[in-house]
């Protein structure tokens, strides 16, 4: 049947083609190739089915970066039964044509979780959070309180089992920067998951090597000495985000790289031209950080990082991003072509406690681009011999 759905899917299209550029268009078309997809609809029992045949896969890294209480867990439940309308799923097709799940990882572990077909491996970390044991009282099912899936009536286990979902499939002959793309913008939107956990994921599932990579480098001694994190920092992967910023940061070029606009997008970006071109030696800047901390920690240690106030004869509480992005970055530049100066490293960085420059150009009131970039040309003299 004609409806105004159809008119106005015209509509656009007119007016695509009537006020849009040409070379706009071109671009539409060209990227849009890009992209394979296709929408399938299912039930949660064929869901489930996929799920137990290892047909449709979860990370189990990934159930680490999702916080979902036993109280949201429940209210999903909750939707299911009463037939409360859900946004679609969405998945990526492996080149052995089984789906990974890139998006609804909490609600899908949800189901499985109360169905009791969770596997091991996936189960949240967190005992409060199971709902296996038991469900607690929603907003509008009360009745809900201590009910376990055995003991659900079987008439509402065969509504929760026939409830359906669209499910969108990023097919595997999709260009694979174009997966990435997708992948971030599912992951950002709407989400409570911070800047760095959104990168683990897209790592997890485009080079998971470098995410172990991250992974191991966090143990270092040296590098949690000097950083100190609280347990709120690494909860939310702030000291893996201090990696990631300390190579994104040495090995900016800026004539090569782009022209930064917002700094969490050029970490982004930069993460992924690290695995994408083949040119960053895991081997080689393994060494550089640990040898870049080892120094720092046996010079400064916790204060390396701090700024001094002479007129208080005291270190600021906390690590100021200025000063890692110069000192950590400016030392491992220099270590890797061995041109770090000769002498105190102490020393140097107590001088930028006076200098003019450095401190008027990292003060409150410039932007976090520009301090970025000052500092990305200040310290690869700086700390040269």
């Amino acid at each position: 049947m004609f409806d105004f759905v159809h008119l106005e899917i015209i509509f656009f299209y007119l007016l695509l083609f009537t006020v849009m550029p040409s070379n706009l268009i071109e671009q539409v078309f060209e990227q849009s190739k890009k992209v394979r997809t296709d929408v399938v609809f299912m039930t949660v029992g064929e869901i489930v089915n996929l799920y137990k045949a290892q047909e449709m896969l979860i990370n189990p890294v990934f159930q680490r970066l999702f916080r979902r209480d036993k109280s949201q867990k429940t209210n999903f439940i909750e939707s299911l039964l009463l037939g409360i309308p859900t946004p679609s799923i969405f998945v990526a097709e492996s080149d052995s044509w089984k789906w990974e799940l890139i998006d609804w990882l909490q609600r899908i572990s949800t189901i499985l979780e109360f169905m009791w077909e969770l596997r091991s491996d996936n189960m949240p970390l967190l005992p409060s959070n199971k709902i296996s044991n038991w469900l607690i009282s929603a907003e509008y099912l009360s009745e809900l309180d201590w009910l376990v899936w055995n003991n659900m009536p079987q008439e509402l286990q065969l509504k929760i089992k026939r409830s359906r979902f669209w499910i969108n499939i990023i097919l595997r002959d999709s260009d694979q920067s174009a997966k990435y793309e997708i992948f971030n913008r599912l992951n950002t939107w709407g989400s409570h998951l911070s800047n760095q956990e959104i990168r683990n994921t897209l790592l997890l599932q485009f080079n998971p090597d470098f995410y172990y990579f991250l992974m191991d480098l966090k143990e270092d001694e040296n590098f949690q000495n000097v950083l100190n994190f609280s347990d709120k920092d690494i909860e939310k992967e702030v000291d893996t985000e201090f990696i990631l910023r300390f190579f994104c940061v040495k090995n900016y070029n800026e004539d090569a790289d782009w022209k930064m606009q917002n700094v969490s997008r050029f970490l982004s970006k930069k993460m992924k031209s690290f695995y994408a071109d083949g040119a960053f030696d895991l081997k080689l800047e393994w060494d550089i950080f640990r040898n870049t901390f080892q120094l720092l920690n046996q010079e400064l240690w916790s204060l390396a990082l701090k700024r001094y106030y002479p007129e208080k004869n005291a270190f600021i509480w906390r690590v100021m991003i200025p000063w890692f992005d110069t000192i950590a970055a400016g030392i491992g530049f220099n270590i890797g072509l061995g041109t770090l100066k000769t002498g105190n490293i102490a020393e140097f960085i107590q001088q930028l406690w006076s200098h003019d420059e450095f401190n008027s150009r990292i003060a409150v009131g410039q932007s976090v681009e520009a301090k970025l970039k000052f500092c990305e040309s200040f310290w690869k003299s700086f700390f040269k011999n």
